[in-house]
């Protein structure tokens, strides 16, 4: 199943009305093919001089400070528009590895975090996002041997879930990306056939095709996948957008809009 024509014009349409710039501007290079910098100068608007990334990147925090989250989210986006070798990767790795702790992970929460808006869950630890954030770098090729030691000392007091949820994705983009590490193949193995139960349970998230879980299709079966992007595909609406699975925070139904039409393309769907 394919994503009739119409549909794109919908989703421009959707996307120029309730999207940010950044939005915008992935629309743009990645359906339209213009200049690749257009997008690059739009997701540097959210970085800082540290090199870090803030300023709402991530909408729910809208701290101007560098965090975990922020660097994930530009990482992410760069590797969902395939722009992975670029001076902006060699730029965030530098802040990452500058700021793990002893403990291997990026401390949390900014000092300015109660002076701006946020969602009450950023107020909770953040212990976890150094490990995707580490898979990607190492997907990159960008990794920092004294700081990756740091990152395995914090891997050790990982426990295997028995039943895992949208944000669990971290260890398994860790284990993925770092083709070396010694617990790789247990923990795809372990996780792997834990993904259709998760897909049953969260449907309307489309965790294949949203910008947690998409690092999974190339293991799955492809009837799996066919039938994920089925699902995707007829909830797509008339306005051009998929449907929000947190209707309460609605800036975030054109950001995974665009995610699942990136990951639809990526995996020729559309």
């Amino acid at each position: 199943m394919k994503i009739d024509l119409k549909n794109k014009k919908a989703l421009k349409d959707f996307l120029f009305q309730t999207g940010r710039l950044l939005e915008r501007k992935v629309y743009s290079m990645i359906f339209e093919n213009k200049p690749k910098i257009s997008f690059l100068s739009a997701l540097k608007a959210y970085q800082n001089t540290d090199k870090g990334f803030g300023h709402g990147l991530e909408p729910d925090l809208l701290t101007p400070s560098s965090t975990g989250v922020g660097a994930e989210t530009a990482l992410c986006l760069l590797d969902m528009v395939h722009l992975p070798i670029n001076n902006l990767v060699q730029e965030i790795a530098g802040w990452v590895y500058q700021h793990i702790n002893d403990i291997g992970i990026l401390p949390y929460p900014p000092e300015d975090l109660m002076d701006y808006p946020h969602q009450p869950w950023w107020e909770n630890a953040d212990n976890e996002r150094i490990l995707a954030i580490s898979g990607f770098l190492s997907k990159f090729h960008v990794v920092n041997p004294e700081g990756e030691q740091k990152i395995a000392r914090h891997i050790q007091k990982k426990e295997l879930p028995q039943k895992i949820e949208i944000y669990d994705y971290p260890l398994f983009v860790y284990a993925l990306y770092h083709q070396d590490y010694k617990e790789r193949e247990k923990i795809l193995n372990h996780f792997i056939p834990l993904l259709p139960e998760l897909m049953i349970n969260k449907k309307e998230h489309h965790p294949l095709f949203s910008r947690y879980w998409y690092h999974a299709i190339p293991l799955l079966p492809k009837k799996l996948v066919d039938e994920a992007a089925e699902n995707v595909i007829n909830d797509i609406k008339e306005d051009g957008g998929i449907v929000n699975p947190y209707p309460q925070l609605p800036w975030w139904r054109p950001i995974f809009t665009l995610d699942a039409f990136l990951l639809l393309r990526k995996y020729h769907y559309c």
